[in-house]
């Protein structure tokens, strides 16, 4: 039974360095991602948004392909940060319910890193001005809404 114990913790350990370094290369991944694009992203959801408003204010008999278009493009990128979110949120709470209780205790001590490794949040955003997910994506549609009725009150 005592063999079985050291083999079965071998293996673990052996894993978790492995899920600690896929974590490691995954969250440095993302923080590139979010470096190289902060500020085209940034740049990019100003236009869409300006552009969003002025294609409203035109008539959307005139813009009806444009509109969906452009409010598809901001939809995509809150849905993949909104999965960056939720993926973040099941790895930590896989990592706690791994049953570490019953790793030895250089397991445990690993499981701990990991987990406190887990709970650092990942996101992405639009140029570290919003949180990319479903909230910003109302948001945005809240605020494109907004100005849409404010500036079409003020030019009639």
């Amino acid at each position: 039974a005592a063999m079985k114990s050291k083999i079965l913790n071998s293996f673990v350990n052996f894993r978790l360095v492995q899920i600690i370094k896929s974590h490691s290369t995954n969250v440095n991944l993302i923080g590139r991602v979010e470096n190289v694009f902060r500020g085209s992203l940034a740049v990019g959801y100003v236009f869409l948004i300006v552009g969003l408003i002025a294609e409203l204010l035109g008539g959307l008999e005139n813009t009806y392909l444009q509109v969906p278009f452009a409010l598809i493009q901001v939809a995509i990128d809150c849905f993949i940060g909104q999965r960056v979110n939720d993926a973040n949120i099941d790895f930590e709470k896989a990592v706690y319910d791994c049953k570490w209780e019953n790793f030895d205790k250089r397991n445990m001590k690993i499981v701990l890193l990991l987990l406190q490794n887990a709970q650092k949040t990942v996101s992405l955003s639009a140029g570290g001005i919003a949180k990319l997910n479903f909230s910003c994506f109302m948001s945005v549609i809240k605020s494109i809404y907004s100005a849409y009725t404010t500036l079409r009150t003020t030019m009639k």
